[in-house]
């Protein structure tokens, strides 16, 4: 930094670090990289505007750390990994898509790529034109659910690229083009983030970062 700070033609505009394990139970080793953080950047707090090491996990340690930048990543989507803390956070997305087709089919018939799934009885079906190419994990076969209106309605056989196979049989009077909720902005709901994480034995940053770019965003005030 004193090179850069030095060097003709270059102005040391920011200096950034990363906590490595803000949300662990563990403190020592955050509390110890929070004082060679401070120690490092002191010196330069008259001429350096931005000085940052905090993500969404490290900004319950930020009236600690010299720095006027947070970078809330996690956060920004209203959710917090810490298991022993609570940001007062609320989960600010959900996805949705539509009902593209229905068919009943009959005891053992089987369904989706590897035939993976029959039903014991006769079952109403539908596809969903959203699959791992959009935002549904492929971990998610034969274990997640969407929702409609509420009722949970579960994925059956594998997930494919754009689509994807629910049991609708309790979800009365459904036709094509009824909107299902693939990502449920509830906490509690059986497809949330953080309950899609757990099926999948990973993590919220994961499901969220594996949601498409090409999908059409709302936002809603």
């Amino acid at each position: 930094m004193r090179l850069i700070a030095s060097a003709p033609g270059l102005e040391l505009e920011g200096i950034c670090s990363h906590f490595a394990d803000a949300s662990g139970s563990d403190t020592a080793f955050t509390k110890t990289q929070l004082t060679g953080w401070n120690r490092l950047v002191e010196p330069h707090l008259d001429r350096v505007r931005y000085l940052h090491i905090a993500n969404t996990a490290g900004t319950t340690w930020t009236q600690e750390a010299v720095g006027n930048v947070a970078r809330v990543g996690l956060g920004l989507y209203g959710y917090d990994t810490h298991p022993s803390r609570s940001l007062s956070l609320e989960p600010a997305l959900s996805i949705q898509s539509r009902l593209r087709s229905l068919r009943k089919i009959d005891p053992g018939e089987r369904v989706g790529y590897g035939l993976t799934w029959q039903p014991s009885e006769v079952t109403t079906l539908a596809l969903v034109p959203t699959g791992y190419n959009a935002c549904v994990d492929h971990r998610l076969s034969n274990k997640g659910a969407f929702r409609i209106e509420g009722a949970v309605c579960p994925i059956v056989g594998r997930v494919s690229m754009n689509t994807t196979t629910i049991n609708i049989s309790q979800v009365l009077d459904a036709k094509p083009g009824q909107v299902v909720e693939i990502i449920a902005s509830d906490p509690k709901a059986v497809n949330s983030v953080s309950k899609i994480a757990s099926i999948c034995n990973t993590t919220p940053h994961v499901i969220l970062s594996g949601i498409s770019p090409l999908l059409r965003r709302v936002i809603v005030e």
